[in-house]
C-alpha cells in the first residue's frame, strides 16, 4: 500500500506530458477577462503605440498567455491584440514582456496567431524558440542578444518535422483537404 501511495505522490509531483522545457507545446492562450489582465494588456500595448492611437485602448480585446521562456521559474508574458483592425492573415500584433524586478520589461513584438503558437524543445541562448504560421509560411523566432528575432535563415519547420502553417491552411471542410496529422496538435504547454 506505501508503494503505490509513493507512486502517487511521484506522479503528482512529476506528471507527464510535455512541460515548459520537455518538447514541443502550444502557447496557452486565453482571453483577457479579468480588469487585471486587461489593464496590464493595455499597459503593454499602449507603450508601443503612438499617442493618438491609445485612446482607443479599451475597446480591444485582448488574448493573453504566461509561460516561461528561459526556465528561469518566472513566467514571461504574451500579450495579443485580439481585434479586426489588429489582425491579419499574418496574426495578430504581439507583445512579450518580462518581469525584471518590480518592473515588466518589453523583449520582443511580432505578428503571431493565438492558433498554432509553439514552444520548440530548443533553445537558442537559454530562451525556448517560438514557432508560429504568418501568412502560409512557417516562423520560428530565436533569441539574440535581449530580443527575440526572425530572420529568413531561422524560418524552419516546427519540431516535428512538418510545417505548421500546412496544418492551418489547408482545408478542413474538404473529405482530403488536409492530411491526417493537420488535426493533431501538440498538447498545451504546462
Amino acid at each position: 500500500m506505501n508503494r503505490i501511495l509513493f507512486a502517487f505522490a511521484l506522479f503528482l509531483l512529476f506528471p507527464s506530458g510535455p512541460g515548459w522545457g520537455d518538447e514541443n507545446c502550444e502557447v496557452p492562450f486565453h482571453l483577457a477577462r479579468s480588469k487585471e489582465e486587461k489593464t496590464f494588456a493595455m499597459n503593454v500595448v499602449s507603450e508601443q503605440l503612438p499617442e493618438e492611437k491609445r485612446s482607443t485602448l479599451r475597446r480591444w480585446n485582448y488574448q493573453f498567455a504566461e509561460v516561461d521562456l528561459n526556465d528561469d521559474g518566472v513566467p514571461e508574458r504574451i500579450v495579443m491584440i485580439y481585434d479586426g483592425a489588429w489582425c491579419c492573415t499574418a496574426g495578430c500584433d504581439t507583445s512579450i514582456v518580462q518581469k525584471q524586478g518590480k518592473k515588466w520589461v518589453y523583449i520582443d513584438g511580432n505578428m503571431m496567431s493565438e492558433r498554432g503558437t509553439h514552444l520548440l524543445p530548443t533553445r537558442t541562448n537559454g530562451w525556448r524558440d517560438i514557432a508560429f504560421c504568418q501568412t502560409r509560411e512557417d516562423v520560428t523566432l530565436t533569441f539574440y542578444k535581449d530580443q527575440y528575432q526572425d530572420t529568413p535563415e531561422r524560418h524552419r519547420h516546427v519540431a516535428d518535422g512538418r510545417p505548421y502553417c500546412d496544418a492551418v491552411t489547408c482545408n478542413h471542410s474538404v473529405p482530403g483537404g488536409c492530411p491526417p496529422e493537420a488535426s493533431q496538435r501538440p498538447p498545451p504547454c504546462r
